[in-house]
């Protein structure tokens, strides 16, 4: 058996047999003290090779705005691990191949993390050589090694299946290393600030042990919000929100009539449409979760989105399938606990021209996290739905206090219409980065969302109004101060159409990063091509925002950009 055949066989079977989630909990402390360490900066490029299951990628992803992550491992199954436990907030994506063999282009990457990696590959030489070529002109290689000739306890570490592994010590690291053409700055060790070990073997009967595994739950509670919000809107779209007193007046008719209990109807009720939501979740999730972070799933998604603005502009209408629709009418005339049960299932069928949409991105959004966080998602947006029900049903009086159906529902739907654009080019938007089309840079991405803002807020002032609208020529004070912060949101986009640095939540989760834009790529060719192979960046000159940057040091500026063959542009500043 050849080095590589080995070493796949290993850590297929460390990622099937759970041992490689384990890894997290065991590295945790140290790798966050390095991680603390580097100095990542808005849409810096990060590799991490030999990922493993991919979590400290995931981390890597979050380090900084805009920053985009990539994960390398030679064993097919750890990348399908990593793909599997992560979604597409995590910035992340994964791919199947050596170290001694990355297939990337020449200084790709602004740091570069190697954790417990560089021991087992075949050719060290080789290994470090290719990192060297990958990594960019004044750009970073973080090291960890565990397994190294100074550690007592690493000495008596056995080779894992027989597998070679490389034993040196630092002199020896430090050597290989610096033979690629790396300048090593500094080298220390680090020790696990822990008082107790995160991590046990498996039991010698071979059961698993139990440990925490963070990163599946990440993004729960923002995906629960999300649920949540996605159940408020739907509530107040037209087809469901003038349901409310009409249904909790018949609960309350009913209760009179047959001397029942009207909370106990509306609760009947309210589990009937959770179920139905639960249902939904439970039959969609396995077809769309195997799927989930392919470039492919993300352009479905996006067309999907997209159907589903048209579908809220009023430009097609959803309908379930007949067979539902008829079998819905038939459920609603049943009277008794089961026939209100049914009403809930009838609502969700009945009303999906306007909850589909939200239901869709819903599951859209929760797939990457697996089956489960889509049934968790889809119950809480059914409970949400189902919560006026049940208690406006225990306070009755309390219906004359919720504002009445009109014109304002439509308003709202078509608005959310113009979410579903912005959202659907965000899916287009991650298929584009994970194939490098450059179809949607940073600044077209941009320009459309800022075009998508100005169209909703012309739509809110009443300048723009659909077929079958009858504008008055007035608006409300709520109408002016949504159309007011959408124009500012607009106008917020545009900002970084030009250039400007956005902010380090949003828009860093939403937006491409600023290194992939049409206007940073012939730049960093340039500079890539006359590095010379250099990594290191001579004293007083330093990297921003993928450009070369020298502070009042003029001789200097010009000696570099002559040397690299690129312009100079001299920044006059003044002070009032």
């Amino acid at each position: 058996m050849t080095h590589h055949s080995a070493l796949v066989s290993l850590f297929d079977r460390l990622a099937a047999d759970g041992t490689a989630d384990r890894y997290e909990a065991l590295h945790d402390d140290v790798a966050r003290q390095v991680l603390e360490a580097m100095e990542v900066r808005p849409g810096h490029q990060l590799l991490d090779v030999g990922c493993g299951a991919g979590w400290v990628t995931r981390r890597l992803g979050k380090k900084a705005p805009g920053a985009q992550a990539v994960g390398i491992d030679a064993s097919a199954a750890m990348i399908s691990r990593a793909d599997e436990v992560s979604d597409w907030t995590s910035r992340a994506r994964f791919e199947c191949m050596t170290i001694e063999d990355i297939d990337f282009p020449d200084g790709r990457f602004d740091h570069v993390f190697a954790l417990d990696a560089l021991e087992y590959v075949d050719d060290l030489a080789a290994a470090a050589s290719s990192l060297a070529r990958v990594t960019k002109e004044g750009g970073r290689l973080e090291v960890v090694i565990h397994r190294h000739a100074a550690s007592p306890q690493a000495s008596a570490w056995s080779e894992p299946d027989g597998l070679p592994m490389h034993h040196l010590d630092e002199g020896g690291w430090t050597a290989a290393l610096e033979a690629a053409g790396f300048t090593v700055v500094s080298a220390e060790r680090i020790k696990d600030s822990r008082e107790a070990p995160a991590f046990e073997a498996p039991a010698a009967d071979g059961e698993k042990r139990s440990f925490g595994q963070e990163t599946e739950s990440e993004g729960l509670l923002e995906f629960i919000l999300l649920a949540i919000g996605a159940g408020l809107f739907t509530l107040l779209m037209p087809c469901t929100y003038p349901m409310i007193p009409i249904t909790i007046s018949f609960f309350t008719k009913q209760a009179d009539e047959k001397g029942g209990n009207a909370l106990l109807l509306a609760s009947v009720y309210g589990l009937g449409i959770v179920l139905m939501f639960v249902l939904l979740g439970v039959v969609a999730g396995p077809l769309l979760v195997p799927f989930a972070t392919h470039y492919v799933t993300n352009l479905f998604i996006g067309v999907l989105f997209v159907v589903f603005a048209l579908a809220l502009f009023g430009a097609i209408t959803l309908n379930p399938p007949a067979f539902l629709m008829g079998a819905a009418g038939k459920a609603s005339g049943m009277g008794g606990i089961f026939g209100v049960f049914l009403m809930g299932l009838t609502l969700v069928i009945t009303s999906f021209t306007c909850t589909g949409p939200f239901v869709g991105t819903l599951i859209a959004a929760g797939a990457s996290g697996g089956v489960m966080r889509i049934v968790i998602g889809m119950g809480v947006f059914g409970a949400t739905m189902a919560a006026p029900f049940v208690v406006l049903a225990l306070i009755p009086s309390r219906l004359s206090a919720i504002p009445s159906a009109g014109g304002w529902m439509n308003t709202l739907k078509v608005f959310m219409g113009f979410v579903e654009l912005a959202a659907a080019l965000k899916f287009f938007s991650n298929a584009d980065i994970a194939l490098q089309a450059g179809w949607l840079p940073r600044e077209v991405f941009l320009m459309m969302w800022a075009a998508i803002g100005l169209a909703a807020a012309m739509y809110l002032f009443g300048r723009i109004n659909l077929k079958g609208e009858s504008p008055d020529g007035e608006i409300g004070p709520g109408r002016l101060c949504g159309g007011l912060v959408t124009l500012i949101g607009s106008a917020y986009c545009f900002m970084g159409v030009l250039g400007y640095h956005l902010d380090e939540t949003i828009m860093s989760a939403m937006a491409p990063p600023p290194s992939y834009s049409r206007g940073l790529v012939e730049t960093h060719k340039a500079e890539v091509v006359s590095s010379a192979g250099s990594l290191a960046l001579p004293a007083g000159v330093k990297r921003q925002a993928g450009s070369l940057v020298v502070l009042d040091d003029y001789d200097l500026a010009l000696k570099v950009a002559r040397e690299r063959g690129l312009g100079v542009l001299v920044n006059f500043t003044g002070h009032t």
